[in-house]
């Protein structure tokens, strides 16, 4: 059976994926999908029931404050692996940069 973006997207919306994830250059999945007009996606994104979670709001914050101070285009990891490790705790380089430990 073939998906479509559309399907894949609503799929992982509705599964619960983070929506509030930015590219390097500060734009999220709504975004993108009112780029391409993809209309499935957008109201399956502004129709969302459930209120973002604590620790997707300050991964988003904490990110996009990066991002200001380094610029857009500027990849986030790049930058957060460039800090030494005994300045920044794993465990924070793991949830701002999406990496299990």
């Amino acid at each position: 059976m073939l998906c479509s973006y559309e399907d894949i997207a609503c799929a992982l919306i509705a599964a619960g994926c983070d929506t509030t994830v930015e590219d390097d250059c500060s734009r999220n999945g709504l975004y993108h999908a009112v780029k391409r007009k993809r209309e499935q996606i957008i109201h399956a994104l502004l129709d969302r029931r459930e209120p973002f979670s604590l620790r997707q709001q300050c991964r988003t914050v904490i990110r996009s404050y990066l991002r200001s101070v380094f610029g857009p285009g500027v990849s986030i990891r790049e930058v957060i692996n460039k800090i030494p490790h005994h300045e920044l705790p794993g465990t924070l380089v793991s949830f701002l940069t999406f990496e299990s430990r």
